[in-house]
């Protein structure tokens, strides 16, 4: 539990800026929520339990950091972005599926479903290493949600330029 706790000195001690001021407060918290949810605390916000929303904002604010930018997004004109998002649709449904087929069946074929769900699927745009699944659906509509926005940010870019 070490990380959050250097988080939390870090941001008192005035860390992050130049002269002496955190300058980003958001980022402080979602590096303190996210190592505090790698810690099984779950994910929260300032205003308890985030909704579907706050989540989706949230994954979509670490997409600069993992350099997805506008002008890294602008490059995928041909639906990449969501078809990807389609592809962890599809991830949420069948880890669904497999839970509530595990549920009924528990000897059944929860393995398959497993092996199904981390396998790359078809629709997937990308070099199969960047498919990240999730047995969570949750943690996997995040993405799509995320992408999403990507889209429809890149898709109101253009608007703008047209």
């Amino acid at each position: 539990m070490d990380k959050p706790r250097n988080v939390i000195a870090r941001a008192l001690a005035g860390g992050d800026g130049k002269d002496g001021r955190v300058d980003d407060w958001h980022g402080v918290a979602d590096e303190l929520l996210e190592e505090l949810s790698a810690h099984g605390f779950g994910i929260v916000s300032l205003n308890g339990p985030m909704d579907g929303v706050e989540r989706i904002v949230r994954e979509r604010r670490r997409h600069p950091e993992k350099g997805f930018t506008p002008e890294h997004d602008a490059e995928h004109s041909n639906g990449d972005l969501m078809w990807a998002a389609l592809a962890y649709i599809d991830a949420a449904r069948t880890a669904e599926y497999a839970r509530n087929f595990y549920r009924q069946n528990p000897s059944g074929h929860a393995v398959r479903i497993a092996e199904l769900q981390r396998a790359v699927p078809d629709r997937w745009p990308w070099h199969a290493d960047w498919w990240k699944s999730s047995d969570d659906p949750v943690r996997s509509l995040e993405k799509a949600g995320a992408l999403i926005a990507a889209e429809i940010d890149r898709l109101l870019a253009l608007r703008e330029t047209a």
